[in-house]
């Protein structure tokens, strides 16, 4: 009985040194970005308070941060956890169609954008990119499609 104990312990953990050794939890990893992606995002309550106090060092600080969050993004788009998509707007104005899609997505339930991105590429261009999950993207391309379309009279 003690026998098959000590077996079976030392069983549990030679499995879990071969896991640990075997499983890869470097930089390249989706596992790390996700990580460092939430963890850049945060402001800690230190950056808070110096933001009363040294704006211009918070500026610093935030714009760094910035930078990391984007690598970190464009690490997990390379690793397919996101996915990027361009949608060119042709009846509505780009900030038009992103007011009634944003509208949109509030009404539905049970949607959570953690990584989801939106910016204009060039004001006048009409063009939308989105970076976010493949199922948040195809949501937001569906919504913005809608937002183009032109009411019917």
């Amino acid at each position: 009985m003690r026998k098959s104990i000590v077996i079976a312990i030392f069983g549990i953990l030679l499995a879990g040194g071969l896991v640990y050794v075997l499983v890869d939890w470097g930089p390249n990893t989706i596992e790390y970005h996700v990580d460092a992606y939430r963890t850049e995002g945060n402001t800690s309550a230190l950056e808070q308070w110096l933001e009363k106090r040294a704006p211009k060092l918070v500026e610093l600080v935030y714009q760094r941060r910035l930078k990391r969050r984007k690598q970190h993004r464009e690490a997990l788009l390379r690793l397919g956890f996101l996915e990027q998509n361009a949608i060119v707007l042709s009846n509505a104005c780009e900030s038009a169609a992103m007011l009634t899609a944003v509208w949109n997505y509030a009404a539905g339930t049970n949607r959570n954008s953690e990584y989801f991105d939106w910016w204009v590429v060039t004001p006048a261009t009409n063009v939308v990119r989105l970076v976010g999950r493949p199922r948040e993207v195809q949501i937001w391309t569906d919504l913005i499609r809608q937002a183009d379309v032109p009411e019917s009279k």
